[in-house]
């Protein structure tokens, strides 16, 4: 063989091996537990602060900020004697949103740097905030207990804007905002079928067609995952992507459900294929099981669930259990090969 050859070949070896080794991650918490307790994590931003879900004690279910190794809880750091609060979203600024109960009404909010805002939410009404972006703008639901229907909001600068359902709709349901202001979530029809929609501009469109589902998140350029189906009991993890439906699942058989995409394309979420379930992590084309891409040294030492949310960075927010430890938000932070 030619030196020149002899060089290409061995490049193409190496090349392949490095496509063919994944990344591996190692699991970590992302701030101080209660093992009488636990927390499910819910957002996650490019500076790796976590928004969450924490069982203080007995059924006290708490908005937190897990900061830089540190818990902060929301409502009591803003003095306000809550009944019940969760931590839906964040943005990169560490501003949180999310739901409080005061009075027996759960309401949105915004909290910033220990500074919490209640949105405007009409009366006899109920609400929860989603998401958030960097710009500030608020994506959030508005909850009519008498009639069992939800409405999708918008709130830029406080003022809120209903995003309509789609056609033949009877309610809408919100999940994730991106950095342009485009909304996904899912419309629900008198049948109780749920479809998958976005929102841009202020218009509803259907994502995919003779599929049921709901779009959980989307990326900056627009693409969207989350599950669908052709029946509502058997759904496959999704990405919509300009104008198209790409099934993620390579298996007929099972089922699944992205969660979460970042701006590199990679996705997260929870599978069930053949008995075994727990998170999942799609890229380059490939469906991995992320048990199977942790670190040799904590094998086996938590049994993950699902994955909620994952960041440019490639740290990835799962949550998962283990008897010393309960159910506990986690982070797993990317090993480069």
């Amino acid at each position: 063989m030619r030196p020149t050859l002899r060089l290409l070949a061995a490049c193409g070896a190496l090349l392949l091996a490095g496509l063919a080794q994944a990344t591996s991650y190692r699991i970590s918490l992302p701030g101080p537990h209660n093992p009488h307790g636990g927390s499910i994590g819910r957002a996650l931003n490019e500076r790796g602060d976590v928004a969450a879900l924490w069982l203080a004690r007995g059924d006290e279910w708490r908005a937190v900020l897990y900061k830089a190794g540190r818990r902060i809880d929301l409502a009591r750091h803003a003095g306000l004697a809550d009944e019940f609060s969760e931590a839906r979203g964040l943005n990169d600024h560490g501003v949180v949103v999310g739901q409080i109960r005061l009075d027996g009404r759960d309401l949105p909010f915004v909290d910033q740097h220990g500074a919490m805002q209640l949105l405007p939410v009409p009366e006899g009404l109920g609400g929860a905030a989603q998401a958030i972006n960097s710009h500030g703008d608020v994506l959030a639901v508005w909850i009519d207990p008498a009639f069992d229907s939800s409405t999708a909001v918008l709130y830029h600068q406080g003022v809120a804007q209903v995003l309509p359902h789609l056609r033949q709709a009877v309610s809408s349901y919100p999940r994730a905002l991106n950095q342009r202001g485009v909304a996904v979530g899912l419309s629900r029809l008198a049948s109780d079928a749920v479809l998958p929609v976005m929102w841009h501009h202020g218009r509803v469109h259907r994502l995919g067609r003779g599929l049921f589902g709901q779009a959980e998140d989307l990326n900056d350029a627009g693409d969207v995952v989350g599950g669908a189906g052709p029946r509502q009991a058997l759904q496959h993890a999704m990405l919509w992507r300009n104008g198209q439906s790409i099934d993620l699942d390579p298996s007929p058989s099972g089922s699944s459900g992205a969660h979460g995409i970042n701006n590199r394309g990679q996705i997260v979420g929870q599978r069930g294929l053949n008995g075994r379930y727990g998170p999942f992590l799609w890229e380059n084309g490939q469906m991995r099981w992320l048990d199977d891409l942790i670190v040799p040294e904590q094998q086996g030492l938590w049994q993950l669930y699902d994955a909620y949310d994952i960041n440019d960075a490639g740290q990835i927010l799962a949550w998962g259990y283990r008897p010393e430890e309960g159910i506990q938000a986690l982070l797993l932070e990317p090993v480069e090969p």
